[in-house]
């Protein structure tokens, strides 16, 4: 889980995109032993940890002031934990890098100098905790727990400061994952508890793309380039297999237009190896993360155009779109037997010839009628075009020449829709359920949803973006 397509590709394979192989040549340089690669990581780490504090407003002279002084001025912003930033802080939703949380906690004089533990739940990605200005733990990953101890010198009666530095590196934000009643400082001993869910301090520090990258622990981390090929796929390669299911893309999200070429890149790396063209079928994201109100650009789209782009240009690949069956607050949605019906529908159709409808409406062209849009979709998944709930089509939008997008009306006709808005009088462009979590749903008569889609080609937010 959580890993990049990376890791599963070969170093040969990789080896064909020149930008590649300076990654490709410090893996080929990591030390041979895990525990020289554990210590050349705690070595890299504590440099870029400093890099960071050197950089961080939140630290002065070396020493973590805003961990240390309750949060005061108009910076400082109100949110509730648990919960994420990006949807409470609507200022703060395109934002990533470094955030601090700060909550202020009076302890009665009976806890003073006893040793106290924090339940904070999961922090999403990364974070360093701190006690009256003193480091209690720090966990990397967004689904990690983190129950850290607070040594009971540190603790006073009265006003103590609990604060954590967030480190976002793309999507949601914040402290999640737990109950607010699970949100608690403890005592082991009375087995007394005291909430910290409720109203925090919220300030943004540092933008990412102002930090270097968090150095990988090369002894124990999978998301190496190349190492889940060697490890996982290349042992069996001799073996004859049916087919591949695929199921990722997530990660890859920030760098879809590298994703483009990465993913059409393994899939013919194993065919190659395997010696024929086996079946293949990938999963489009889920929708994921809060709604937008207005037509927005979207990291997450443009990684679901790359799997369809992959889907139409290999043979022999089919693709499951699940833009239907998402959870706005769970990456991982709990709904899997639906994604398995569906892959084993294109299963069913493209492996064992069986006459079935496997896929929901493909976009292929449109043509622009005054001031609509027709919207065109490939004849074998386009019968019976319908609505999810019954009611209007939802999740179209439509731009001029301006490339200013405005939510649309569309209405289907015969295997067409047809899409306007009345604030575009010239529309140049459509969009179908384009963003993080879109509101859509249109189907075919088979039930299946349509792949999200865009007719323009405008660079997106992820153009240009290399990992």
């Amino acid at each position: 889980g959580g890993t990049y397509v990376e890791p599963w590709t070969s170093a040969e394979a990789l080896a064909t995109i020149p930008e590649q192989q300076p990654t490709l040549d410090r893996v080929a340089e990591m030390p041979a032993s895990k525990a020289d690669r554990e210590a050349a990581y705690r070595q890299e780490l504590q440099e870029w940890i400093e890099s960071v504090n050197a950089l961080d407003p939140g630290y002065t002279n070396g020493s973590p002031t805003w961990a240390l002084t309750p949060a005061n001025g108009p910076e400082w912003k109100s949110i509730q934990c648990p919960g994420t930033i990006d949807e409470q802080l609507p200022e703060l939703e395109l934002y990533d890098g470094l955030f601090w949380l700060q909550h202020v906690v009076d302890l009665p004089k009976a806890w003073a100098g006893k040793e106290l533990t924090v339940h904070l739940g999961c922090v999403d990605d990364n974070d360093v905790t701190f006690f009256n200005g003193e480091v209690i733990g720090h966990t990397e990953g967004f689904d990690r727990d983190r129950t850290y101890t607070i040594p009971g010198k540190l603790v006073k009666a009265g006003r103590n400061i609990l604060a954590v530095r967030v480190h976002d590196t793309g999507s949601l934000a914040g402290i999640n994952g737990i109950n607010p009643e699970k949100m608690l400082l403890s005592q082991k001993k009375s087995k007394q508890t005291l909430s910290i869910a409720g109203e925090w301090k919220c300030r943004a520090a540092l933008p990412l793309e102002k930090l270097a990258s968090i150095p990988a622990n090369t002894s124990s981390d999978p998301n190496i380039h190349t190492v889940l090929f060697n490890a996982m796929i290349n042992p069996f390669i001799p073996y004859t297999i049916k087919g591949a299911i695929w199921y990722q893309g997530e990660n890859n999200a920030n760098w879809a237009y590298q994703y483009r070429e990465l993913m059409p890149l393994m899939i013919k790396d194993w065919r190659n190896r395997w010696g024929y063209d086996f079946p293949f079928y990938m999963v489009q994201l889920a929708n994921f993360m809060a709604k937008d109100e207005n037509p927005s650009e979207s990291a997450w789209a443009e990684l679901r155009e790359a799997q369809l782009m992959t889907r139409q240009h290999l043979n022999n690949v089919g693709m499951a779109t699940i833009i239907d069956i998402g959870d706005a607050n769970d990456i991982h949605p709990k709904n899997k037997q639906e994604v398995g019906r569906r892959l084993a529908l294109a299963a069913r159709a493209t492996a064992y010839g069986e006459k079935i409808a496997y896929e929901g409406p493909m976009y292929r062209s449109f043509m622009t009628e005054g001031n609509s849009i027709r919207v065109f979709f490939n004849r074998m998944t386009a019968r019976g075009l319908k609505t999810a709930d019954g009611g209007a089509l939802k999740g179209f939008a439509i731009a001029g020449l301006d490339h200013v997008w405005h939510w649309a009306e569309a209405r289907i006709e015969g295997n067409s829709i047809v899409v306007s808005s009345p604030e575009v009088a010239f529309p140049v462009a459509v969009r179908y359920a384009w963003g993080n979590n879109p509101e859509c749903n249109l189907i075919n008569e088979a039930g299946l949803p349509a792949s999200p889609f865009r007719t323009d080609d405008w660079p997106g937010v992820t153009f240009g973006n290399k990992r």
